[in-house]
């Protein structure tokens, strides 16, 4: 008689379940069948005595459950393709980890997010030995506030090649970023930044991008000196896309510098795109002192007086009523918003439902209309809030019944806020820079002639 004899168990094989979907359907059910568990027959029991298995079915003497061939090779294909790093296949010649990468660096450069994310997915998986997929995917981090994981990234693309001068530079960008956002001392992140500029600028001397980020770095860290020269390098090459930006930052800077902010606040503010209420207030106070002013120059000096429509010479009390209801958001800025509404200045004011609403983007508009308060609480003109009334529009983009027509009129009259040089446009809706309003609170102190 034949022995039975029950070979050991081995370990269950784990499949990758979403690539089991690979089998046909009738070919699936063959494979589950022949994988389910089935009976046993010890030796010392009698053949008609069958206990189940936990494992499977194994060998059982010659009493052996056959699994067919082609399920077998089938399983080998899944288990090679799907529990290895999938690769996509190219669908064009155009369609390379190259081409991705570059249309994703467009989309980031846009402020596209998800679009960029989507081409550097796509770029590593065409070639995840590209290390431009990691770089792409360590600036969409960065761009999401998640440094950690974009410095995790920026490892994973130098590791690959790190004469990959990309990497360079957007690890450069990355420790700005952080620093900035972990409030942390410029001098540090600056000259871990510059480490990576430069280590780019060796690897290829012709690019522009290296100085051109190394640029932004500097004059973030107010470095405005470097930061100018840095963009001179760029400009010189006279050739990129990064030509025409270097020559706008570099004229932004030459603003600041004329502006001169004599304050740490106002030389980080000066670095702005916009600015916020909040922002605006720090500058009129700390910059242009303007509550000193207003002590010298009473808010009602002639309490019997006339004052026009408009006029900065509300009631204080109700001012401050209004001030004291007001929500500021911008907990940092409390103490300059709070200060800035008990002046009681048009443009500078609380909503009417009595939040501050400090955060929110500062208009040309908006700021002209601040630059009239002021000019008609330090100026001995009461007409300058209405002067402008009734005119014909100058500007072919501001209507003459516009709330801030006046303002606009005024500002452009005294030489402290410029139209368009070449269309006469004002851009009443445009945000106002931290330059531009530092230039502004300059040209407003020599309107004044005042001495600060």
């Amino acid at each position: 008689m034949m022995s039975r004899v029950r070979l050991p168990s081995p370990a269950p094989v784990r499949l990758c379940q979403p690539l089991l979907t690979t089998f046909p359907p009738a070919d699936l059910s063959s494979a589950r069948a022949a994988l389910a568990p089935g009976p046993i027959i010890e030796p010392s029991q009698p053949r008609s005595v069958v206990r189940t298995g936990a494992s499977g079915p194994w060998f059982v003497g010659a009493q052996m459950r056959p699994i067919p061939l082609f399920l077998l090779f089938q399983l080998a294909v899944v288990l090679a393709m799907g529990c290895g790093r999938g690769q996509i296949t190219p669908q064009s010649s155009l369609d390379t980890a190259a081409t991705h990468y570059g249309r994703g660096l467009l989309a980031l450069d846009e402020g596209d997010l998800r679009t960029a994310q989507a081409q550097f997915a796509r770029t590593r998986g065409l070639d995840d030995e590209f290390p431009g997929g990691y770089v792409g995917d360590a600036l969409v981090a960065a761009a999401q506030g998640e440094f950690f994981h974009a410095r995790q990234s920026i490892e994973r693309a130098l590791h690959l090649d790190d004469g990959f001068v990309d990497a360079h530079v957007a690890l450069g960008r990355i420790v700005v970023d952080e620093g900035i956002a972990r409030r942390r001392d410029s001098g540090d992140w600056l000259q871990e930044a510059t480490r990576s500029f430069k280590r780019a600028a060796q690897l290829a001397p012709g690019r522009a991008d290296a100085d051109y980020h190394r640029a932004r770095a500097e004059a973030q860290a107010g470095d405005i000196d470097a930061a100018l020269d840095s963009y001179r390098r760029v400009i010189a090459r006279n050739r990129g896309v990064l030509v025409s930006r270097a020559m706008a930052e570099a004229e932004r800077l030459q603003v600041i510098q004329r502006a001169a902010p004599g304050t740490r606040l106002g030389a980080q503010i000066a670095n702005l795109d916009q600015i916020s209420l909040a922002e605006m207030a720090v500058l009129l106070l700390e910059e242009m002192k303007l509550e000193d002013l207003v002590r010298q120059r009473r808010l009602d000096p002639d309490p019997g007086g006339f004052h026009p429509p408009g006029s900065i010479v509300e009631a204080p009390r109700e001012v401050a009523e209004k001030t004291t209801a007001a929500n500021i958001t911008t907990a940092w800025a409390r103490p300059w918003v709070q200060r800035a509404f008990d002046l009681g200045l048009p443009g500078l004011e609380p909503m009417p439902d009595g939040t501050s609403a400090a955060d929110r983007v500062v208009t040309r508009a908006q700021f002209a209309r601040v630059v009239e308060g002021i000019l008609s609480l330090l100026m001995d003109e009461p007409d300058l809030s209405s002067r402008y009334i009734g005119e014909t529009s100058r500007f072919p983009d501001v209507r003459a019944d516009h709330f801030s027509y006046n303002a606009i009129a005024l500002s452009v009259d005294r030489g402290i806020m410029r139209p368009d040089s070449v269309s006469g446009r004002f851009r009443p809706s445009d945000p106002v820079s931290g330059a531009e309003a530092l230039l502004i609170i300059r040209e407003l102190q020599n309107a004044v002639r005042m001495e600060f």
